[in-house]
């Protein structure tokens, strides 16, 4: 399966007032665990007042928040909250390709490259409540090289779980007594007035909002090469292995994360092709001991490749 750049899209890229500068592991790990505190801090993320001005067409901040996401290629930003997934926690990661794939750049295998890792829900909600979703998400920046010190250009997945903006009604992050528990770069689309609207915003600057691109991964590899011709799967699915529930419905989902230390290890499957849905693992992302700092939640930028026109061969 080959990808292909529109002329549109290559525009708004080469059209963004902040553009991506190269930059290593080391340096991101070391300015993300600069500030690290044990503080649950209640950063209050997307208000109403915020929704109205997308609705009424009168507000700009939320609408400048989406296009900075959209557009600006940096791995920081201006330290201030985030409007949408403003409570996180991170952690180091690796990356692994154990298994043979036909896949290119970072599917392939043999690949095994430093990450950053972020988990966060999507509103203000961070403890569980009865009947009320929560918004799981998780996002991931690959370094494209084996050496730590290296300057890279970062590529980055956004995965949410099954339900995508419906959320989840369940004690943990990882974990649902009688259903599969997954994360995945492609989600159902969204129900109800408050997300709609903000699916509609999004949509202002890239379509379809439920895609998030595998591309970035699959047109570099591990010795921070560009790959000839890419061969992208069309979805990916992250699975939980069994590393211990903690269903402790009174806990923060960041204390919750932390509980595990560094034993998480999430299972990689893809789905190569949209006509078929067979899944085949490849590998496993291995996540270190988490941690939260004021870096983590108001500057690490995780910035969201566009959409492009998927050719199949």
């Amino acid at each position: 399966m080959k990808t292909k750049i529109s002329l549109a899209i290559c525009a708004l890229i080469l059209s963004s007032n902040i553009q991506a500068e190269n930059i290593s592991y080391n340096e991101v790990k070391k300015r993300v665990r600069s500030n690290i505190s044990s503080e649950l801090v209640e950063r209050e993320g997307m208000g109403a007042w915020n929704l109205l001005g997308v609705v009424t067409g009168l507000g700009k901040k939320l609408k400048n928040r989406v296009r900075g996401t959209l557009q600006e290629q940096t791995d920081f930003k201006d330290p201030k909250d985030k409007l949408l997934h403003p409570r996180g926690i991170c952690a180091e990661a690796t990356w692994n390709i154990n298994e043979r794939t036909g896949l290119t750049g970072l599917f392939e295998q043999g690949t095994n490259v430093p990450a950053i890792v972020r988990f966060s829900a999507g509103t203000s909600q961070s403890e569980y409540e009865d009947g009320k979703a929560r918004l799981f998400g998780i996002a991931v920046k690959l370094f494209p090289s084996r050496y730590k010190k290296q300057k890279v250009k970062t590529a980055n997945l956004f995965l949410m779980g099954k339900n995508g903006l419906s959320g989840a009604d369940r004690p943990s992050f990882f974990y649902d007594r009688n259903n599969d528990v997954y994360f995945s770069n492609i989600i159902p689309e969204p129900e109800g007035f408050i997300f709609a609207t903000i699916a509609k915003l999004f949509k202002q600057f890239d379509t379809p909002i439920t895609v998030r691109p595998l591309w970035p991964l699959a047109e570099v590899n591990q010795q921070n090469q560009i790959v000839n011709h890419p061969n992208t799967p069309y979805r990916i699915f992250v699975r939980p292995q069994d590393f211990g529930a903690n269903q402790d419905p009174a806990l923060d989902f960041r204390k919750e994360i932390a509980s595990y230390g560094a034993k998480m290890k999430f299972d990689l499957f893809v789905q190569e092709l949209e006509s078929s849905e067979r899944q085949e693992k490849i590998g496993v992302l291995s996540i270190d001991t988490p941690f939260m700092s004021d870096t983590c939640n108001q500057e690490l930028h995780f910035h969201h490749h566009p959409n492009i026109e998927i050719k199949k061969t």
